[in-house]
């Protein structure tokens, strides 16, 4: 059904649909369910503002630049993009040098097809968002418009626009801008998850190749479909949150008003630096009958959906018999039936094949592994019948992600962990040491830290610097590894007179308890919110309960 509507909606964006009998016979199914598919493309059409009407032949109506981003996006659901090529488009990747990937050359041939359509039918774009100047600097700016020209300056300059947002940028200036900004985001991310980011050089490479492929994207703003960002939304939102905050703390030009899609990618990077969904690398092998071209389209796709799993080659199908590695599965245009754990999926992965690629790929830490269930299926095998061995196995996964989630959902909020003998004012303390110890106490006494727990805190400050102050006036101490903490806790204090944090002002002590890097983010998912507004940082500062509560409940369900 997928497939035929994509199919149906093409051929409407491209002014090709005429006969509805033509195309019940084009597409096999009844003149009925051709209607029925026209209801559904129509709705889902106004829901993004475009209107869907009958006059003569079935036209499409709605802001130019909205039906443009609505087929771009539609385009990367082409399951048959491949084999669209335009010599056009060939000749200006030649002459251009842009070494364009062939996902990116039949993206462009096709897209290219489209416009002209809409510029012959009198459909032109009359404004752009963002920088013509700077298309136009580009330094195959001319070569793009004397190949292809499309009779309209705002129209070349456009699709200018849309050829750099494919390719990778070289820039050194802006290689150093995309360092600077990870850097500052990464900064950002520890604060307010109160998580240390490993490896951070491997991680600054990893995140830097992918803005670095998609800055021309994110700058002239075109879209791009993150098929997993529903997942990632509904099972790691506290995750999404902080990050998404991360981001919305800083004030780039380019970055500054990213799309949720482009953040789902992102989130995946922290994710899978914190083990916050993967307990390990997951090894794959690439393995296509048509060589290089499609092991390189399929190999990009996984690096961009699932950047923590390891590919250890992509190969020719005629060369599997020389693989000598060990891997966890086998991801493969063609059925290799003779081989354990093959994934198959097409050249463009469908949704389907996301699907199955996520619940294969994206383990869950600490719950169940593959492994885990093979054992317990033995086991059942030993005791009964099993009628159908892969059903049951998908059933018994499905059962524990459902108990994973819910284990999720049931992680406290900041609100759960507050109780009236862990919020208090004091007057004034000598340093900032003592200020840590004193706002850590009700945690001491109710045993939920040792007092070794304090030491770890003060320590972490003296290594890493006042870097647990978040805001003007507010600082959150904590430590890692969970050492000296009995459970996850939270304690505020206020002073009516400020200490200094080595060289900041603080008045404001959220002392951070955490047995591990993920049970406390839905409790810190809010903070930022709370931050971000002086008025909130006064409230903490009264150091009274009922206010302070108040003030996070408000929030925490906004």
């Amino acid at each position: 059904i997928e497939y035929r509507r994509n199919k149906i909606i093409d051929k409407i964006f491209n002014d090709d649909v005429e006969n509805l009998d033509l195309l019940s016979q084009e597409l096999l199914v009844s003149k009925t369910t051709i209607l029925n598919d026209l209801e559904n493309i129509k709705t889902k059409l106004e829901k993004n503002k475009i209107k869907l009407i009958y006059d003569s032949r079935y036209k499409i109506f709605g802001n130019e630049n909205t039906i443009r981003e609505f087929y771009l996006k539609h385009l990367m659901l082409d399951e048959n993009l491949l084999k669209y090529q335009d010599d056009g488009i060939l000749k200006i990747n030649r002459e251009a040098n842009l070494k364009l990937t062939d996902f990116s050359i039949s993206s462009l041939s096709k897209y290219l097809y489209f416009c002209r359509k809409r510029i012959n039918n009198g459909f032109i774009l009359k404004e752009l968002n963002f920088n013509i100047l700077e298309v136009k600097n580009i330094y195959y700016y001319d070569i793009v418009s004397n190949i292809i020209d499309l009779e309209d300056e705002l129209e070349n300059i456009y699709f200018v626009a849309y050829i750099a947002s494919l390719t990778n940028t070289r820039d050194k200036e802006i290689k150093t801008e995309i360092k600077d900004y990870i850097e500052e985001l990464i900064s950002n991310f520890e604060k307010f998850s109160a998580i240390h980011i490993k490896d951070k050089d491997n991680f600054i490479r990893q995140i830097s190749n992918h803005l670095l492929s998609s800055y021309y994207r994110i700058k002239f703003d075109f879209p791009i479909i993150n098929p997993l960002l529903g997942d990632i939304k509904n099972k790691y939102h506290y995750l999404y949150d902080i990050v998404k905050d991360s981001i919305n703390q800083m004030d780039n030009d380019v970055f500054k008003n990213l799309r949720d899609d482009e953040i789902g990618f992102i989130t995946v990077y922290f994710g899978s630096n914190i083990n916050y969904f993967l307990n390990e690398n997951i090894k794959v092998i690439i393995v296509c009958p048509n060589g290089l071209m499609i092991s390189k389209l399929i190999e990009m796709q996984i690096i961009n959906y699932f950047p923590s799993v390891e590919i250890l080659a992509s190969i020719s199908s005629r060369d599997i018999k020389k693989i000598n590695k060990n891997y966890d599965y086998i991801i493969s245009t063609i059925d290799l039936k003779e081989y354990k754990n093959v994934i198959l999926v097409n050249p463009i992965f469908s949704n389907q094949n996301i699907a199955e690629l996520s619940e294969k790929l994206i383990r869950f830490d600490n719950f169940i592994s593959e492994n885990a269930i093979s054992k317990l299926m033995e086991i059942i095998k030993q005791n009964a019948k099993i009628y159908n061995e892969e059903k049951l196995s998908r059933e018994i996964f499905k059962f524990f992600i459902k108990k994973k989630e819910f284990k999720e959902r049931k992680a406290p909020l900041l609100s759960e962990l507050l109780n009236e003998k862990r919020v208090k004012k004091i007057k004034e303390v000598d340093d900032w040491k003592i200020a840590i110890g004193e706002a850590a106490k009700p945690l001491i006494q109710d045993k939920s830290i040792d007092e070794s727990y304090v030491k770890l805190m003060i320590d972490s400050v003296l290594e890493h610097g006042p870097y647990i102050v978040l805001e003007d006036g507010f600082a959150m101490p904590h430590a890692n590894g969970g050492k000296g903490v009995n459970k996850l806790s939270v304690s505020i204090m206020a002073l009516e007179k400020p200490v200094d944090l080595l060289g900041k002002s603080v008045s404001v002590f959220l002392v951070l308890a955490t047995t591990d890097s993920k049970t406390h983010l839905r409790a810190l998912s809010g903070l930022s919110k709370i931050l971000e507004d002086e008025e909130n940082i006064k409230v903490l500062e009264t150091g009274d309960y009922k206010k302070i509560i108040n003030l996070i409940k408000k929030k925490e369900v906004e």
